[in-house]
């Protein structure tokens, strides 16, 4: 399909451009990935969220995630903490620990936590009463919190 045919009363050298430049963008979107989230998922910067409706501690919420071939959510900046931001309005858990060593932040998925967006609430990470996951409060800010508590989670995958 060719979103420009002819042109009338352009030079025939701008309305062959134009033909040309109509065919070339019909070639990309013909060959554009067509990005496709499951049912319940959000669909946001080539990336599928799903938000769950229901509490588990921050383990149980990783098995979750992995169950659905994924992980909790890797926050990578702050647009896309923004757009979590939006869609919730109850704390959360995100992919985000400190479990193995004190003070030793590790994203799940092997991203590295020195160089990566930092969305700490004032204060934290505190590690008052043993805290070792991070949670997203709901208000763009992160809180860390005792693993066991029931939370609601975020998964997130690459959409296919």
């Amino acid at each position: 399909m060719t979103y420009v045919k002819s042109v009338t009363g352009m030079s025939e050298e701008t309305s062959s451009s134009l033909t040309e430049l109509g065919t070339k963008i019909s070639q990309l979107q013909e060959n554009l990935p067509h990005f496709q989230c499951p049912a319940q998922w959000i669909w946001f910067w080539q990336n599928c969220y799903y938000f769950s409706p229901n509490k588990k501690n921050w383990t149980d919420a990783q098995k979750s995630c992995a169950s659905m071939d994924t992980n909790l959510v890797v926050i990578n900046s702050a647009v896309e903490q923004a757009f979590i931001g939006t869609l919730i309005a109850k704390r959360s858990w995100i992919g985000l620990s400190d479990s193995i060593s004190e003070g030793d932040w590790r994203w799940v998925d092997g991203t590295d936590y020195t160089s990566s967006v930092k969305l700490w609430n004032q204060g934290e990470p505190n590690n008052s009463n043993n805290e070792d996951c991070a949670e997203e409060l709901g208000s763009g800010k992160w809180n860390d919190m005792p693993c066991g508590n029931q939370l609601h989670w975020i998964c997130e995958k690459s959409a296919q």
